[in-house]
């Protein structure tokens, strides 16, 4: 035996001498980012991760967002597996269901040291990202939704700012107030609000938090929990798509898509006095951007029968099935999920962090370093999620099953009608319901 061990240190000791190391584990990640700050503070966590974990080479590679997905479907398609991923919770389920995605479940009962993290984690952020049962991403961030409200544009106009129990009634007719044309020639100058159709996709508001936050609120739903049931012709839920449609057609407080071709984002650049319901990183582009935008704030959704909703959305963490190296994924997870990078993350100031003790830390650091918050924040962003009940909100998220891509397109066909004002809500659900329930039977039996 003490022959053994000094042979191979003899062995080893060559090795170091003539230079020859032994082979790194590559861990190839593929995420949805551009260049600059967020790309930028990925690239210095991944050499604070390789300086720590020195047997590990992370090689990143990215797209922008709107070609990411495309590109990791074709991939998955094709039989390509980068070794990490990141996901946004609502496409990750048909993934799972392809069995394209590894579930995490094991790792979290056998990593005890991750206990403490995971436990930060509040349980609406993990449950978002679950499938089956089964655990398939953990979150990297979170992004809630409220009303953004320009409050110069509001004090022009001589009218109240939102207010915690505002109902929609009270959000039109802020909205009519607002909706301004300066000039008398006929043509609208200011909106009272962005459009709520978010240019008639359903993946804005029907499989996203922002318009599931806005039909619970008008007390009605999209699935049932165990996904074999749609709730799309629920009389709350057509009330809820004709108010979105009738922003823009009937009452014009909110623009066409065409009306504002090329322009931008109206509420960034001025042109909308409300802006409904953009994630939190809306914030981030007011402040960071060179924007006429100077004094905004945030309030909950307007209340309905269905109370008043606040609803998230993340994006996480995912280990491909055919990862080469899912253990060096999964501890890059654990990496970035840590509380020691997710203060690195909140300083980039965009996202909100995944974890309860940091959940308030980027408002909090711009607080400390002068930069403007909107009115509010605390009790929106932060409050919201922290003790709910206490607050007076629902919390929760939007319901996405698998077959989700199917079932826009599905959704485009039958509700672009309603959006360009040709066709009504309850006629378009009628048409659409049948043919979602057909999607849904070949994942949930």
């Amino acid at each position: 035996m003490k022959r053994f061990l000094v042979g191979l240190v003899c062995v080893m000791l060559v090795f170091s001498f003539s230079g020859i190391s032994f082979a790194k584990t590559v861990l190839n990640w593929f995420a949805p980012m551009s260049p600059g700050p967020e790309l930028d503070l990925w690239k210095g966590l991944i050499a604070e991760f390789e300086k720590r974990n020195p047997d590990i080479e992370v090689k990143l590679s990215v797209e922008p967002w709107g070609d990411y997905w495309p590109k990791i479907a074709t991939m998955f398609a094709g039989g390509q597996h980068p070794d990490l991923v990141w996901m946004h919770y609502s496409r990750f389920k048909d993934y799972a269901a392809q069995g394209a995605l590894r579930p995490l479940d094991d790792y979290i009962r056998k990593d005890k040291a991750f206990a403490s993290d995971l436990a930060q984690i509040p349980t609406v952020l993990k449950k978002i990202f679950q499938h089956d049962g089964k655990q398939y991403v953990l979150p990297k961030d979170h992004g809630g939704i409220a009303v953004w409200y320009n409050m110069d544009m509001f004090d022009q106009a001589g009218v109240k700012y939102p207010w915690q129990g505002w109902t929609w009634k009270d959000f039109l007719t802020a909205a009519q107030k607002l909706t301004k044309d300066f000039n008398g020639d006929g043509v609208t100058d200011q909106w009272g609000t962005t459009d709520l159709m978010f240019g008639g996709d359903p993946a804005s508001w029907w499989h996203h938090e922002m318009g599931w936050a806005m039909i619970k609120s008008f007390g009605g739903d999209t699935y049932s929990d165990d996904y074999k049931s749609v709730f799309i012709d629920k009389p709350e839920t057509i009330e809820a798509i004709q108010f979105m449609a009738d922003c823009i057609n009937k009452y014009k407080v909110a623009p066409t898509s065409d009306q504002i071709a090329g322009l931008g984002p109206p509420f960034r650049i001025g042109k909308t006095a409300m802006s409904c319901f953009p994630h939190a990183a809306e914030g981030y582009w007011i402040r960071y951007e060179k924007r006429p935008v100077k004094r905004y704030g945030v309030e909950f959704l307007p209340k309905g029968k269905g109370g008043i909703w606040y609803a998230l959305g993340a994006t996480g963490f995912a280990i491909p099935t055919g990862s080469k190296a899912p253990d060096a994924a999964w501890k890059f997870i654990k990496f970035a999920l840590s509380k020691e990078v997710s203060e690195k993350v909140a300083e980039h100031y965009r996202w909100g962090s995944q974890r309860m003790d940091m959940w308030a830390k980027r408002f909090e650091l711009q607080v400390e370093r002068g930069i403007y918050i909107e009115e509010n924040w605390k009790r929106v962003w932060v409050d919201a999620v922290i003790n709910p009940t206490k607050t007076g909100v629902h919390l929760g998220y939007a319901r996405i099953p698998a077959g989700a891509a199917e079932i826009n397109t599905i959704l485009r066909t039958e509700f672009d009608p309603v959006y360009l004002g040709k066709r009504t809500a309850a006629e378009a659900a009628k048409a659409a319901k049948p043919k979602i329930l057909e999607v849904l039977k070949k994942f949930y039996k």
